[in-house]
């Protein structure tokens, strides 16, 4: 019979048959562990920014159950952010000049969708199905308010190697049970002045005051990159020549419009310097503009009771 030594076996007198049996029942060859690798990894990330809204992107890959798969069997992941961040658990992107740009949210999505954070396992709950491999998919959200604060031409990299296993323990190297697949990831600003309109309502009442006309007022945000300002084109749908008109059956009710206290004419482009105080920078953190459509107390007396309405249209680029 063998002896254990260190936890396997050592052979005595015995055969070599003998050997290999006892080998098996001493070390436990294949006792329970369940093996994942990637069968097909993960793939990179390379977005350019349309210059408004989030961005939002995902790359695909394959699972392989060493061990044959199963409902019975679970896997984790955890992911290792480059560069990793300071503070907190979120991944980040960094730039040539070591400003970071934070991926908002990253879901590792297999039999189950899971939120992943930087250095942090997440165990799925969910078994294998389709045998002994599972498609997987990462998606990543980074949010225009970031976005903003990007400068023109701006280029953010980085990293995450997605470590996947059946144990966190096993993506520390204590065994050969897990397997690695790292995305790296290119995030492009396009260069040039840019402008951002932000927080601007769908729909606004303008209130009649008898004696003082009507009114109404939105406040918002306008913001721009440059040292020029915007440049802001207003149209309305039931205009006439340069004038806004609001609108009921075959009655119409003349009103004006300011953008930051800056007076517009219907389809004319109208400058307003970025001295403007009402004009923000990109990252718009509050609604300093304001948006003002009045009508005077003549236009309003000059037609019959009722609801009149427009659909006003603001189009702002760089100066």
């Amino acid at each position: 019979m063998g002896r254990f030594f260190g936890g396997c076996c050592k052979r005595n007198s015995a055969s070599a048959t003998s050997w290999f049996i006892l080998l098996a029942l001493c070390c436990g060859v294949g006792a329970g562990r369940a093996e994942v690798t990637w069968l097909t990894p993960l793939g990179t990330v390379n977005e350019t920014w349309s210059g408004s809204g989030n961005i939002n992107t995902s790359v695909s890959g394959v699972l392989r159950s060493v061990d044959g798969g199963g409902s019975a069997q679970r896997y984790g992941a955890r992911g290792q952010g480059s560069p990793a961040p300071a503070t907190g658990d979120r991944f980040i992107l960094s730039n040539q000049v070591g400003d970071t740009l934070e991926i908002r949210r990253v879901r590792f999505i297999g039999n189950r969708a899971r939120t992943l954070r930087h250095n942090t396992w997440k165990k799925k709950s969910g078994g294998w199905t389709g045998g002994n491999s599972v498609a997987v998919t990462m998606d990543f959200r980074l949010r225009a308010i970031e976005l903003n604060g990007t400068a023109p031409g701006d280029v953010f990299t980085g990293s995450i190697n997605v470590c996947v296993a059946d144990q966190e323990s096993d993506c520390d190297g204590a065994t050969s049970d897990a397997d690695f697949s790292e995305v790296f990831i290119t995030i492009v600003i396009p260069p040039g002045d840019r402008v951002i309109v932000s927080n601007l309502a769908s729909s606004l009442t303008m209130t009649h005051t008898p004696g003082s006309g009507a009114a109404g007022q939105d406040d918002f945000c306008l913001g721009s990159s440059g040292s020029s300002g915007v440049r802001i084109t207003a149209t309305s749908d039931n205009a006439s020549g340069t004038e806004f008109r609001l609108r009921n059956g075959s009655d119409y009710v003349p009103y004006t419009v300011a953008v930051a206290g800056v007076s517009l004419g219907q389809g004319q482009l109208v400058s307003i310097p970025s001295s403007n105080s009402e004009i923000s920078n990109l990252e718009c953190l509050s609604d300093i503009t304001s948006l003002l459509l009045s009508a005077t107390e003549t236009a309003v007396l000059a037609v019959p009771a009722g609801s009149y309405t427009d659909t006003l249209s603001l189009l702002a680029e760089p100066e």
